[in-house]
């Protein structure tokens, strides 16, 4: 307290035991995370309620996971990870199954070496689908917990989507059957639904612009830390670089 003075001078003053190189150091990294998070659409719904009274309002509403978790098959292998009943969720009937006919798990984000992987080729689908309406479209996505659905979100915002209609579900499927299991299963407005229909995947003839989807492409994965832009983790690498 006795240095609050200084101060007054406009000049850095080093705290005691804390040398100046280890202060740029701390500055540079916070300034590398900063810029590896500033690329993260932060449009979210957090919860379940939030979701039910919300979802009228948006245009589409998505689910980026595989085809069994989809599905609700109770896959062994599936249910065998963190989550015992991962494969047992099923999905709600407002939720479209983004399907990815490059994979024969149908997922359009999947993980590969631990890093989120997302089917660039449906972004390019969806891109051409709304056109020149893509900074109006109200779209939610959704998977399992919010982790996936919120890499995919952001590549939408990065292929010129508005980040502030775009919002990702972050109770996911999982969030959703819990709140139906607490009612006893007696809230039919949190149904899940263990089938391939009601309403199954998303199809692109009901496009408003080209309703290709994407039987004229190729597949183009895009894998990299989920909320993190290639070129913000590149940009954070150099900075950290400079303090070798």
């Amino acid at each position: 307290l006795k240095n609050l003075g200084n101060l007054d001078t406009c000049q850095h003053v080093p705290s005691p035991g804390y040398p100046l190189s280890s202060m740029k150091t701390t500055a540079f990294i916070l300034l590398a995370l900063r810029v590896v998070r500033s690329s993260a659409c932060a449009t979210e719904v957090t919860e379940v309620d939030t979701f039910l009274n919300m979802r009228s309002q948006f245009d589409l509403i998505i689910d980026v996971r595989n085809w069994d978790e989809y599905t609700g098959s109770g896959d062994a292998t599936c249910n065998s990870g963190g989550d015992a009943n991962k494969c047992n969720y099923g999905h709600h009937s407002s939720m479209f199954f983004l399907e990815n006919p490059f994979r024969t798990d149908k997922a359009a984000v999947y993980s590969v070496d631990g890093a989120n992987t997302v089917e660039m080729a449906l972004i390019g689908a969806l891109q051409r689908c709304y056109g020149t309406n893509i900074s109006t479209v109200k779209v939610m996505t959704s998977c399992h917990s919010g982790s996936r659905s919120g890499f995919f979100q952001d590549k939408l915002v990065e292929a010129g989507f508005a980040c502030a209609n775009i919002y990702n579900f972050v109770p996911g499927a999982r969030g959703i059957y819990q709140a139906w299991e607490a009612s006893g299963f007696s809230n039919d407005t949190l149904m899940m639904h263990k089938e391939t229909g009601n309403p199954g995947s998303f199809d692109y003839s009901t496009c408003p612009f080209d309703k290709s989807g994407t039987s004229n492409t190729t597949s183009d994965p895009v894998s990299g830390a989920s909320g993190a832009a290639p070129w913000s983790l590149g940009l954070a690498a150099f900075l950290l670089a400079l303090l070798a």
